[in-house]
């Protein structure tokens, strides 16, 4: 993450053990290559004059000093980022049109738990690389590409991860980065319980240093471009016939579709008369049979005949999501991503700009 120390904090006194601590530790995490660290020239100067830092916190801030109209000019470009200010401020968020700045006392710093990289929380491990895979596309599409990522993946295992959330949030001293699936059936349909539970731990959480993503369409899996998906498909026609008809339909069908485990007829059916997801797929089950597994009594009666082992189901390939984000990771570059479609490049901005937020960093430093 980007930390900006902000100008007024050169007045604290040499004699403050705690900040010249925060100071060491902030260096460090610059010449490490854990976060950005920015400040003005002459409050680099100033860090520099104060009594008992060592020479590689030294050597840092002079090349902090080297870089400081780069460095200063990324706030205006980022829309999130961190405020080191006097030992004194209370930590607080402070949000103006398209930007959010969390302002926290220096000698936050003073821990080294406070520099570590920021968690990126998912649900499965393997989620990870197609949010990195979306910071790299944001970085290509802004112009940053020379500026490195960095965080530490864990995972919330599913449902548990509103309970992940609240333990790794309970210190306060490092920046938590969420992202978790909606599990949404139909655009305005509910969020499903993983999500509820990560948005309630994150409300009644009091720290400032999170940030959470709800994917804006079912799964993690609808982000994935269509080319990779056509290649998991490339020995199934029904599954190659399902994708095209998916995107004739439009983009909030192609988001919403349960990639790995399908259209089931019988969840549908089970579902009120006026649920959104109700009303949203259940005309067009017959458009998207394919392959022809729609019983004719079931989709006439709209009642399933065998609920425990409804044999109504529309579904591509299984093992679907190791085999496409995989591919997102490995081969997917500047080439591939001028030819994103309008729908996965919107996606892949929006999360690809929260993760890279959260996650900026330095070439380390070697002194």
């Amino acid at each position: 993450m980007l930390i900006e120390i902000d100008d007024e904090v050169r007045s604290v006194s040499d004699n403050d053990g705690q900040v010249r601590q925060s100071i060491e530790n902030l260096a460090t995490a610059f010449r490490e290559g854990k976060h950005i660290v920015a400040a003005s020239r002459q409050t680099l100067a100033r860090f520099a004059q104060i009594p008992g830092l060592g020479n590689a916190t030294k050597a840092t801030l002079r090349r902090i000093s080297e870089s400081s109209p780069q460095l200063m000019a990324l706030p205006t470009r980022l829309g999130w980022h961190v405020r080191a200010m006097l030992p004194t401020h209370v930590m607080e968020t402070f949000s103006t049109t398209g930007k959010t700045v969390v302002k926290v006392p220096i000698t936050l710093f003073r821990d080294t738990a406070a520099i570590q990289p920021a968690v990126l929380l998912c649900e499965d491990l393997t989620d990870v690389n197609a949010y990195n895979a979306c910071a790299n596309y944001y970085k290509w599409q802004s112009g940053m590409t020379q500026i490195p990522t960095r965080n530490e993946p864990q995972p919330g295992g599913g449902a548990n991860t509103g309970r992940v959330l609240s333990h790794i949030l309970s210190p306060c001293l490092r920046l938590v980065l969420v992202i978790v699936d909606s599990d949404k059936d139909a655009p305005t349909g509910a969020a499903g319980s993983t999500a509820r539970a990560a948005e309630t731990a994150y409300t009644e959480s009091s720290c400032q240093l999170k940030r959470l993503f709800v994917i804006p369409c079912k799964d993690v899996e609808n982000i994935i471009p269509d080319t990779c998906l056509f290649e998991a498909c490339s020995l199934d026609q029904n599954g190659r016939e399902l994708l095209r008809a998916l995107s004739e339909l439009g983009d909030e069908y192609r988001n919403f579709f349960d990639l790995k485990e399908g259209l089931v007829l019988a969840r549908i059916l089970s579902m009120s008369v006026d649920a959104p997801a109700r009303k949203f797929w259940l005309d067009k089950f017959k458009q998207l049979d394919l392959a022809k597994n729609l019983l004719p009594s079931c989709m006439s009666e709209l009642l399933c005949s065998n609920v425990k082992e409804c044999r109504c189901i529309i579904k591509l390939v299984p093992g679907l999501n190791l085999v496409t984000i995989n591919n997102l990771t490995q081969r997917w570059g500047a080439n591939e991503w001028q030819t994103l479609p309008a729908r996965c490049a919107s996606l892949w901005a929006e999360i690809g700009r929260f993760v890279f937020e959260g996650s900026c960093a330095w070439t380390p430093q070697f002194t």
